[in-house]
């Protein structure tokens, strides 16, 4: 597994989301109600960036054309397997909070 920190644990707050770019992958980060999210940063429809979609409880809804995610899995509210998104694993490193990465995934 290889670790790679996104930002200072400093710099979080609830309502905070940036986009970080990991191998070559767009990685949203997010923190709502104190619990902290690391997500694809589109929607798997038209590639619709995530950054300024509405979150409720743990449900991201993506603004374009109303597609809804589960944060903690990734799973579509439509149950269709092929719109999931996909999650990573959050991890924290001394003052920094990144994403866990199998070393296999390129």
């Amino acid at each position: 597994m290889q670790y790679f920190a996104l930002d200072k644990l400093i710099n979080l707050y609830d309502g905070y989301r940036q986009v970080f770019v990991v191998n070559r992958k767009e990685i949203l980060l997010i923190q709502e109600q104190g619990k902290r999210y690391a997500i694809q940063a589109s929607c798997p429809h038209k590639h619709w960036p995530l950054f300024g979609a509405a979150i409720q409880n743990t449900t991201i809804q993506c603004s374009k054309h109303g597609w809804a995610f589960d944060l903690r899995t990734g799973k579509a509210a439509n149950d269709c397997a092929q719109c999931d998104i996909k999650t990573y694993i959050i991890s924290y490193e001394d003052n920094t909070i990144g994403i866990v990465i199998p070393n296999s995934v390129p």
